[in-house]
Formats: C-alpha cells, structure tokens, sequence
C-alpha cells in the first residue's frame, strides 16, 4: 500500500518540476524582453557632426517682371519648351545639436553647384541637333551655402524619421556657363558663354527634406533625406527674373559626440 501510493506521487512531482523550469524560463525571457526593448530605445544625442553628399536635379523658375501681360505668357512659354533639367550636387558638413527633447538645430557649411539646360528650335551652323529641343546651353553656377535647419526627431529606436525646414545664404563664388551642339557624327563639342547670367553675388534659399535616420551604432548615424530646394530670391533682375531650384537625395553620416 504504501509503495503504491509513493508511485502514484511521482506525476506530480514531475509536473511541479516542470512548472518551476517553465516559470524560470518564462521569466528569464520576459528579462531579455525588457533589456532589449531599453537598449533599442535611443536618446537624442546633444551634439552631432557630419559629411554629406547631395546629388540631385537642377531646374529654374521663370517670373515675369517687366514684360507686359500680353506677352510675358508666351515668352515664358517658350523659354520652359526648351529649358531641361540637370544634375546638381552639394557637398559639405553638419553640425547638429539637440535644443531641447526631440528638437534639432543644424547649421551647415556646404559648397553647392546649380545647373539648368536650354535648348533652341533649329540647329546652328555647321551643327546638327539630335532633335529640335535638345539643350545646348549648360548654365552653371557654384555657391556657399550655410544652411540652417530646424529639425524634429520622430521615433526612438534604431529608425527614426527627421521632417527638418531651413534657409540659406548663397554666395556665388563661379559661373561657368557653356553651349554645346552635336556633329553629324555624334560628336560633342564646347564652347564657353561669355554672357554672365547671374547678377547677385548674395541669393537666398528655402530648403524642405524628410529625412531617415538609422542608427549604427551608439556613436554613428545614417541620414537619407530626400530634400528640396528654391531660391526666394532671383540671380538676375531684367523683364523675366530667374529663381533656381534643386531635387535631391542626401547622404549624410553623422559622428555621435556627446
């Protein structure tokens, strides 16, 4: 009788045994849980510093300052027939510090190179377009920029996103405007533009971007930031005033320094 009832005893103590394992288990998981979770959540950092790359598209905008009503429509007309876009890019570094909580302040130093094609109806010459609108007037302009950009931070784990809105000053340092036609052959050929589009050695500028952060680590971020750009005041001043303005995608790894 009573070796009966000891065996009888021994389910139970197995199934005690393994709730104690299975509760050690539950518990040790539900620990790793919570650590996880505090080391994914991170901190605003109060000081950053960076190297970008923007590379990106150029356009202008064309506004009617002296014309008359009757005619500045078409002339505008024709001038965006033959204008195209062209490839920009900006380059530099950040600095950013973070104000209070999720708010950002970056300031930049940035060299900056602008471009827009222009095209004509006919060919020229001795030369044969490709096609009737093909460009053949590089207009190019190289700047300053020190961008200054007021940011939100918008998550706390590894990826996070940054809506950010700045402004900009900026400071002509080139224009290096150039035509270029094609031969029959195929054949690409350049010549300078004597002409200086530009007339302001001083712009400004208007910048809008949402950028993505993803955190490598505790001391380094990587930024992408699709981001555009218009100028808020025009290079030149004449019967139709010229504002520049820029697509881009940029690059930016930041070093976490305190």
């Amino acid at each position: 009788m009573i070796n009966f009832l000891r065996t009888k005893s021994i389910p139970n103590k197995k199934g005690t045994i393994i709730f104690l394992i299975v509760a050690l288990f539950s518990a040790n998981v539900k620990s790793q849980d919570t650590s996880v979770i505090k080391h994914a959540n991170i901190e605003p950092v109060k000081f950053k510093i960076g190297l970008n790359f923007s590379p990106g598209i150029g356009y202008r905008t064309i506004v009617n300052n002296r014309l008359k009503a009757s005619v500045a429509p078409i002339i505008k007309e024709s001038l965006n027939k033959l204008d195209s876009i062209s490839y920009t890019y900006s380059t530099g570094i950040k600095m950013e510090w973070n104000i209070q909580k999720q708010w950002i302040i970056q300031l930049g130093f940035q060299f900056s190179r602008m471009r827009f094609s222009s095209g004509k109806d006919e060919p020229t010459g001795a030369y044969i377009f490709y096609t009737n609108n093909s460009p053949n007037t590089v207009y190019e302009f190289s700047y300053i920029d020190i961008p200054v950009f007021l940011s939100y931070i918008i998550g706390k784990k590894k990826w996070q996103i940054i809506p950010a809105f700045g402004l900009t000053p900026n400071l002509l340092i080139n224009e290096n405007s150039y035509n270029f036609d094609y031969l029959v052959n195929g054949t690409m050929i350049t010549s300078p533009v004597k002409y200086k589009m530009s007339q302001f050695p001083l712009t400004a500028s208007a910048i809008a971007s949402i950028g993505i952060n993803y955190n490598l680590s505790r001391k380094l971020t990587l930024r992408l930031s699709p981001q555009f750009k218009h100028a808020l005041t025009p290079i030149n001043q004449s019967n139709i005033n010229i504002y520049l303005y820029s697509s881009n995608i940029d690059f930016t790894i930041f070093w976490n320094v305190k």
